[in-house]
């Protein structure tokens, strides 16, 4: 049984946090980020931010305040995300665009189905990649470096696109893929893009209990 969402987030898929405690700076005494995502960073009552905050608070780092801001709406994609980045009357290009608001990361996710889409080259997968490229500059003429979350598979997979995603573990290998693809597309040795694995810490949980 998939334990809830809420409970995932604080003992699996924030182990990315911790990672990126692990590769900051151990001089800095204050930590900003951004999450830029959908309903998998709000939704069913998940305090991501919060939980967030608190493991940076409470590393071995020598943190004393940590600040970490969410910009989601539902269903949206890298694509609809980077018109709101060059959008100045939206919130995601005042955080990008604000000399008042600093950031070290942005934690970028993408909308649920997209990313497996890489397993078969589709356009709405290139049209992801263009739109994180977008904010990648953005994030970048800001100062700060980027990050992808990686989501996990449906439970049952995705009966709207069962020939992709025909169960969890088909539709978790495609996400992988498109995640690390991502990765691979941006990197560059001065600009390193991480991944953080949330959901394959879902997928050791299904193999795990499931």
């Amino acid at each position: 049984m998939f334990m809830p969402l809420s409970d995932f987030l604080r003992k699996a898929g924030l182990l990315f946090f911790l990672l990126a405690v692990a590769l900051c700076p151990f001089d800095a005494f204050s930590y900003d980020g951004l999450i830029v995502g959908n309903s998998y960073m709000y939704a069913n009552g998940n305090k991501t931010a919060g939980v967030a905050e608190k493991c940076f608070e409470q590393g071995s780092t020598p943190w004393v305040d940590a600040n970490i801001a969410v910009v989601a709406k539902g269903g949206w994609t890298f694509k609809k995300h980077a018109a709101d980045g060059a959008n100045p009357g939206q919130q995601l290009a005042s955080w990008l665009t604000d000399d008042d608001k600093p950031l070290d990361d942005v934690i970028l996710q993408e909308q649920s189905q997209t990313p497996g889409f890489a397993c078969v080259n589709d356009t709405l997968f290139i049209q992801s990649l263009e739109g994180a490229k977008s904010l990648d500059s953005l994030i970048e003429a800001k100062g700060a470096s980027t990050w992808f979350i990686m989501t996990w598979g449906r439970r049952n997979g995705d009966s709207m696109n069962a020939f992709l995603y025909p169960d969890f573990l088909a539709m978790q290998a495609c996400i992988e893929q498109g995640y690390y693809t991502y990765r691979s597309k941006l990197s560059t040795e001065a600009r390193p893009f991480f991944v953080a694995p949330a959901g394959e810490a879902w997928k050791w949980i299904y193999d795990d209990h499931v």
